[in-house]
C-alpha cells in the first residue's frame, strides 16, 4: 500500500516540478543523519520564498526516496514544518535466523547490524534552516511518520534526523 503511494507521490511531485519549476530556480543540498547516512536532494522553492518542495534520496544501511513540501512558520523563515510521503526512517527487521539454523545463529549479530529496513509512509517534518528556508547554508530537519517496512511489511511509526547544507 506505502509502495504505491510512494510511486504515486513521485509521480505528482514530477508534474508539480516539471510545471512549477519553468519560473523557479532548482537548490541542491548534501547531507548526512540518522538512521541515514547520506541524503542529496533536489529543492524546488515557491514563488513566495518562504516554502518550498523537495525530493531526496536517503542512502544507509537500506535507502529509499522521498518527497514533502515545507512551509516557513517563522517571521525570519528560520523555521519550517512540513508534510513528507516515501522513507521516514529505518530500523532492524527482526530476528534473522530461525531457532534451529546453527550457521546462521552464529552470524546472527553480523546479520543484525546489516539487515535494517527502511519505512515508508508518510509523516510530518520539522526543519530550522540557520540562514532561512530558501537560502544557502546550514539546516537541521526531524521527521516522523507512519508507515510500511519494505521486505518484512511491519507496520510501524519510524522517523529520521538529518543535518544538510543547501548550495
Amino acid at each position: 500500500m506505502f509502495s504505491f503511494l510512494t510511486k504515486a507521490a513521485f509521480g505528482l511531485s514530477a508534474l508539480l516540478v516539471s510545471t512549477s519549476s519553468i519560473a523557479n530556480s532548482v537548490d541542491f543540498s548534501v547531507g548526512t543523519g540518522y538512521p541515514f547516512f547520506g541524503q542529496v536532494e533536489l529543492t524546488f522553492p515557491q514563488t513566495d520564498s518562504n516554502s518550498r518542495w523537495y525530493g531526496n534520496y536517503l542512502i544507509g544501511l537500506d535507502d529509499g526516496f522521498s518527497v514533502g513540501y515545507e512551509k516557513a512558520v517563522s517571521d525570519n523563515n528560520k523555521h519550517a514544518i512540513g508534510v513528507v510521503l516515501g522513507a521516514l526512517g529505518a530500523r532492524d527487521a527482526g530476528p534473522a535466523c530461525e531457532d534451529d539454523d546453527i550457521t546462521c545463529g552464529i552470524f546472527e549479530p553480523i546479520i543484525d547490524l546489516l539487515d535494517d529496513e527502511t519505512t515508508n509512509g508518510a509523516g510530518l517534518s520539522y526543519s530550522y534552516h540557520f540562514s532561512g528556508i530558501n537560502q544557502s547554508g546550514w539546516s537541521v530537519k526531524l521527521v516522523a511518520g507512519y508507515g510500511e517496512s519494505g521486505e518484512s511489511h511491519k507496520k510501524r511509526a519510524d522517523g529520521s534526523f538529518i543535518v544538510s547544507y543547501q548550495f
